[in-house]
């Protein structure tokens, strides 16, 4: 029973001996060095932007209405065809209009033979002033109805009052229109507006002559231009607010295109800008590694605007503190730290 006991005991202080010697190596271990790049906190201007996709619309879309009654004999222009100002659109008879400045052109010169017989002879005394003053009185009323005799003859050619694309025909051969009757409808080329719709929630933060940015598929390049127009749009089940920016067209912009758009709603320079890898989320929120010496220094941080692999500072930082790029996701306060290359 005695050399149970003792076998026992000696067994207690060997687990003892080896548990003591164990500790030691794991307090002798070296703390581990983490290899990352750095870069430092710089100013920047930054700007919150919001994107949408809209439409273009012709400017201007002026309506051809006939200017005389008749009938018309021919089409010219359809629907789809580009026109330049003063293109011939459609023709209406003008067999009525033609024989009026026909029988007044007769007339007209018969008054003017008139008118100068009647001064030779009062010249010789042979007629009264009262009968030059009756024969001019009848020139000038034949001269005024022979100009609008010839107005009228231009009229029944229809042509195009701007440049721009035939957008709608309203009319055939044979239909017989009257004063006013709509013919064509031509959209403008010269100018176009862009509509942009953006969500209610943005109302108070849009306003005439932001910034906008637009490309187009049909080409042009991004163009920059100014909020010209706001106007609020109900729909069935929501609300929307439509930007609208008028400017000339850049290139082959047609109505009816769809356009990209990136408004600017506000702008912000000298902001703190750290790498958006610099950014950790952490239990406590998101965070930036500063670094001092061969440590790091945990720091929370308030985002803003992320742009171009960069996010705004929006508290947190200065500026000009040295912060941890690659490998700040495997880093804690107080880690320790070997830069290998610096942004």
């Amino acid at each position: 029973m005695t050399a149970l006991i003792r076998s026992l005991l000696f067994m207690t202080a060997a687990l003892f001996l080896i548990a003591c010697g164990d500790t030691k190596q794991v307090a002798g271990t070296e703390e581990r060095t983490i290899p990352v790049t750095a870069t430092d906190v710089r100013f920047d201007s930054v700007e919150v932007t919001e994107r949408t996709v809209g439409r273009i619309e012709a400017a201007t879309s002026p309506m051809v209405a006939a200017e005389i009654p008749g009938r018309i004999v021919e089409i010219l222009k359809d629907a789809g065809d580009a026109v330049a100002a003063g293109d011939l659109l459609a023709r209406q008879d003008d067999s009525n209009a033609r024989n009026a400045v026909n029988r007044l052109q007769a007339l007209h010169e018969q008054a003017e033979r008139t008118v100068a017989r009647m001064r030779n002879l009062v010249a010789q005394d042979s007629a009264s002033q009262s009968l030059l003053d009756e024969a001019q009185a009848q020139f000038a009323a034949l001269d005024a109805q022979l100009r609008d005799a010839r107005t009228a003859l231009a009229r029944t050619r229809i042509t195009a009052p701007v440049a721009g694309t035939i957008q709608r025909r309203m009319v055939s051969v044979g239909d017989f229109r009257g004063i006013g009757d709509p013919l064509f409808q031509i959209s403008a080329a010269e100018r176009v507006r862009v509509v942009l719709p953006f969500p209610e929630r943005l109302s108070a933060r849009l306003a005439i002559g932001q910034i906008v940015r637009l490309d187009a598929p049909v080409g042009g390049g991004i163009v920059a231009a100014q909020v010209t127009e706001l106007r609020p749009v109900v729909g069935a089940g929501n609300r929307a607010i439509e930007a609208m920016v008028e400017l000339d067209n850049p290139g082959a912009w047609r109505a009816g295109a769809s356009v990209s758009a990136e408004l600017v709603l506000e702008s912000r320079s000298g902001r703190p800008m750290v790498p958006t890898l610099s950014v950790i989320q952490r239990p406590a929120g998101r965070v930036v590694y500063v670094i001092e010496g061969d440590r790091v220094r945990q720091q929370l941080v308030e985002v803003g605007v992320r742009t171009n692999g960069e996010t705004e500072v929006i508290s947190g930082l200065r500026g000009g503190e040295r912060v941890v790029v690659d490998g700040a996701g495997f880093l804690t306060d107080g880690a320790r730290i070997a830069v290998r290359s610096a942004r």
